[in-house]
């Protein structure tokens, strides 16, 4: 049976995620109902659409790694907003980076995710990439004496050293905090209190062969190498060049260690969006209801099939349109197929369907628009070979209410290169031991035009921002940090 593995793995997940989102579906909604909510409960898949819930129950295998796919949509909708169609999405959590693509403004999507090592599941989802470097990975020595940083994380709970509830080994957070990109008293605007002492400790107590300066150094540089190694792995794997991208850095730690990787990486630009640590949860209010099905049938495509494939899309469409109870002109209908060449083993997915009936005309078009997207994505073109049509898709997609961005306030005058609140100083980044003397500002007091030069740091209640040595950060119409290199280091 094609596709045996996939189907099988696919089936055990949605049966376990059954047992787990049955008794949360109905908690929650036993408490929505008790707090008079009179709205309709949605859930968001691996692709960061929305799923009505009884459509999610059935199915909850969808649900299984929504959250970073959020992020990647978010990230889609600002893509339209600040005319950014090209971005490395980059969400740094405590534990891990999760990486993602959205290229001509749409995220990249695939058929099938990998939870763990051989644990396949069939949806569509985001393409995310998680790599061990985050705020809280755990700086460590092997035992041929180096320092590495990951996979090992101190998570929220004990948390790093600083966080004074018991984690006794250093993380990144540490390593942020002793470089002074952290304030230990500004911490969640100032609801929490860093202990710069533990942190420092936990870097002496490491059973390094060098400095505590040089720990702290390497372990900040370490895990931002291990961030541009992986956006470089996303190059070949995906076939992009880095430098037509930007960056869009979220998730608390993103905006601070992020901005480094603009001088190693290639890429154009970091981008830093509002309320950065909250982006991904943002990315539910910026998508829409879909509803999608697929029907699997191998035939080699040809004009007498056309009849066949045709009722196989009514069918499916017909389906969809019920189960979200909508109209054909209430909705948008995407028809793609999955094909390969005849004697091929993988095939390449979502290639465009002509409009209207499926003709022969349209098969003939089919194989004209498998042909077209083969040489798009692989460099190469067969025109000779016979292809092979293997699944078929239908995505019917109701519009839904977003969420919406107002422009902020402009610079005028001397805002437009404003004066500093203070100066900190910045330690463990150089490699003669000096102290950077960085300018230090508030978020919410820049407006809209006004630029700052590195080095620098922007805070506010939930992130900070680094500005390195070298860089411009210009703040954009709807607030968002755009960080380039400057003029004298470019």
């Amino acid at each position: 049976m094609a596709g045996e593995y996939p189907r099988a793995s696919t089936t055990i997940v949605n049966v376990l995620m059954k047992s787990i989102y049955g008794n949360y579906s109905a908690n929650l909604h036993q408490r929505l109902e008790g707090e008079m909510f009179a709205g309709e409960t949605n859930f968001v898949d691996c692709a960061a659409t929305l799923l009505p819930q009884d459509v999610a129950l059935e199915e909850p295998h969808r649900l299984i790694f929504s959250g970073p796919a959020a992020g990647t949509r978010s990230a889609a909708h600002w893509s339209a907003l600040i005319k950014q169609e090209n971005l490395i999405c980059a969400d740094v959590g405590g534990t891990s980076t999760d990486f993602s693509i959205v290229s001509d403004g749409k995220p990249v999507v695939n058929t099938t995710f990998e939870v763990e090592h051989d644990l396949l599941v069939s949806t569509l989802a985001n393409e995310i990439v998680s790599v061990g470097a985050g705020g809280g990975s755990i700086v460590s020595v092997t035992p041929n004496g180096e320092i590495q940083v990951g996979p090992a994380s101190a998570g929220a709970n004990p948390g790093p050293a600083c966080y004074g509830r018991g984690g006794a080994a250093p993380t990144i957070t540490d390593a942020c905090l002793l470089i002074g990109l952290l304030n230990e008293e500004e911490f969640l605007g100032g609801e929490m209190q860093l202990d710069h002492r533990k942190a420092q400790l936990a870097f002496e107590e490491l059973a390094a062969p060098v400095t505590t300066y040089e720990r702290i150094q390497h372990a900040y540089w370490l895990a931002i190498n291990h961030l541009s190694e992986a956006i470089n792995d996303m190059g070949v794997r995906y076939g992009i060049d880095p430098r037509d991208y930007s960056i869009m850095a979220y998730g608390s730690a993103g905006p601070m260690l992020l901005p480094a990787l603009l001088e190693i990486s290639g890429v154009k630009a970091v981008i830093v969006p509002p309320q950065p640590g909250v982006f991904s949860a943002l990315g539910v209010l910026s998508t829409d209801r879909v509803y999608t099905d697929s029907r699997s049938s191998y035939m080699v495509l040809q004009g007498e099939k056309a009849t066949r494939i045709n009722a196989v899309y009514e069918a499916m469409e017909d389906a969809l349109l019920r189960q979200a109870r909508a109209q054909r002109d209430e909705v948008t209908i995407l028809r793609t197929f999955d094909a390969r060449l005849v004697g091929q083993t993988w095939e390449m997915p979502f290639v465009p369907l002509p409009d209207g009936d499926i003709t022969a005309g349209a098969v003939e078009q089919m194989v004209a628009n498998f042909h077209r997207a083969y040489e798009e994505r692989r460099g190469n073109r067969f025109d000779d070979i016979p292809v092979e049509g293997v699944t078929y898709r239908v995505q019917v997609t109701v519009p839904t209410e977003k969420i919406t961005y107002d422009p902020i306030e402009n610079a005028r005058g001397s805002e437009l290169q404003p004066d500093p609140i203070k100066r900190t100083s910045l330690r463990h980044l150089d490699a003669h031991a000096r102290e950077i003397q960085a300018a230090e500002y508030r978020r919410e007091h820049l407006k809209a035009g006004c630029t700052l030069e590195g080095p620098a740091v922007i805070r506010e209640d939930a992130s900070t921002t680094q500005v390195c040595v070298g860089q411009r950060a210009t703040i954009g119409s709807f607030g968002e940090i755009m960080i380039t290199r400057s003029v004298q280091s470019s």
